[in-house]
């Protein structure tokens, strides 16, 4: 449970993510011809699945701030990057533009990118004010991409 409401400008981030995630879904063709995007749009969904059973679902949360119950957690897919319920989105997105291309989908995408950047910020923030580790933590793994950023 989140002790206060999120902040007008999470729930703002929050919106974007979902709109402009909806608009990548909506728009996609029903058949799989490339398998490139479907590998993508796995390896998305994959991240994110092993990212909640790290997190334990019921820790699992929208906001970037975190919730009164958050505790540090760097196992499963963050022992290597932050961030991976991102990075999943930002893999599953990258497979869904690929799939069914068009320019509107790809500044769909595009616009992702920083939503997901300020979100990052924010929670970063957050969880270096609230666990006096994370900022080792966040010294020896990446944001986004494992050994890269």
């Amino acid at each position: 449970m989140i002790s206060r409401p999120p902040s007008y400008r999470s729930a703002m981030l929050v919106a974007l993510q979902v709109a402009l995630m909806t608009w990548l879904v909506v728009g996609t063709e029903p058949t799989w011809r490339r398998p490139s995007s479907a590998l993508l749009v796995a390896a998305g969904v994959l991240l994110g699945a092993w990212a909640v059973l790290a997190m334990r679902l019921h820790r699992v949360t929208p906001w970037p701030e975190p919730s009164a119950d958050a505790v540090l957690v760097a196992s499963g897919p963050y022992a290597w990057i932050r961030h991976p319920m991102y990075a999943s989105l930002l893999l599953a997105g990258a497979g869904l533009v690929a799939h069914t291309f068009t320019p509107g989908r790809l500044a769909m995408l595009l616009l992702l990118v920083p939503v997901l950047c300020l979100k990052m910020w924010i929670e970063e923030q957050a969880l270096r004010a609230r666990f006096p580790e994370y900022s080792l933590y966040a010294m020896r793994t990446k944001r986004l991409v494992p050994f890269v950023y």
